[in-house]
């Protein structure tokens, strides 16, 4: 349950937090600088726990997922008589990759709630960064009988980004694209100059959604058919991430879909967003480029894979 204090929303763990917030809204004469101090270091508190949790929760798998790859280096052979073990491995590398991409959501939505999350700015290209992501899943989507395709009518576009978080936000909406997408379709990626920002789509043929459920794509763990989820498994956080990052950029964030006809997600992205300079967050244990990739497609159905 949240507890509200002047339109703050504050979500609390234990019982004492809990009375102490209650508290602050039960007061009508307050001294605004202590209550509001007190308050900071309630939030900070219940934030460090949860990071620390995060990273308690992320040892054991790092341990698991080193035995796996020595495992499957001391029993690679020509021969193939290691092949159920090998895939066995692999079965316990994905599921690996699949709890980090659930650890490292919960993490970015929990700072989110909290108005603490920061971007990490530097001045990148939006359309290197975009045609290495399509380069990076396109081995995956062809052994899924898919097609990708990336278009954009500039070379070169250097914009100041946070460049893990669009590479999250693209990879999120090129699976969700693989997921509802039969063998055979096509994934479109673009990326467009306009006066004062770049457009961003991503578009596929797949089985689309009802417009009726477009409204609920971007709430926190909300699915837009619960029938899907045996189709496409996740945990419903993915879009709200998208949003919210794409929002911190300035952006925003439009969904275009006809039932049996496909999905398009398009970004708009401008040039010039002003960003605070104290506006940056220290990444702890960032992934490597491939490991991105692997983590972000790692709740793709074994049907598919």
């Amino acid at each position: 349950m949240n507890y509200i204090k002047k339109g703050v929303v504050i979500p609390f763990m234990d019982g004492k937090k809990k009375s102490i917030a209650t508290e602050y809204t039960k007061l009508d004469n307050f001294n605004e600088q202590e209550d509001t101090k007190e308050l900071n270091e309630i939030l900070s508190l219940n934030d460090k726990m949860f990071i620390n949790m995060s990273h308690e929760l992320k040892t054991p798998l790092n341990v698991i997922f080193s035995a796996a790859q020595l495992m499957e280096i001391s029993l690679t052979s020509d021969d193939g008589s290691n092949k159920d073990i090998l895939r066995n491995i692999d079965h316990i590398k994905k599921n690996c990759y699949r709890l980090i991409k659930v650890i490292n959501n919960l993490v970015e939505m929990h700072k989110i709630s909290l108005g603490s999350l920061k971007l990490n700015i530097s001045e990148e290209d939006i359309v290197e960064i975009t045609r290495y992501i399509v380069q990076a899943s396109s081995e995956l989507i062809d052994d899924l009988g898919l097609k990708i395709y990336f278009y954009t009518n500039i070379n070169k576009k250097i914009m100041s980004l946070d460049r893990v978080r669009i590479e999250k936000v693209l990879l999120n909406l090129i699976s969700n694209a693989i997921k509802f997408s039969k063998p055979g379709s096509h994934i479109n990626v673009s990326v467009v100059d306009r006066e004062d920002y770049v457009k961003v789509s991503v578009k596929d043929d797949g089985i689309g959604i009802e417009e009726k459920d477009l409204q609920n794509l971007f709430i926190g763990y909300e699915q837009v058919d619960k029938s899907l989820s045996r189709v496409a498994e996740g945990t419903g956080v993915g879009l709200f991430l998208v949003k919210s990052f794409v929002e911190m950029h300035g952006g925003s964030v439009k969904v275009k879909s006809m039932l049996g006809k496909g999905t398009e997600f398009i970004l708009k992205i401008p040039y010039n967003y002003s960003y605070e300079s104290s506006n940056s967050d220290k990444v702890i244990m960032q992934e490597s480029k491939d490991e991105l990739v692997q983590i972000e497609f790692s709740d793709i159905p074994k049907s598919k894979c």
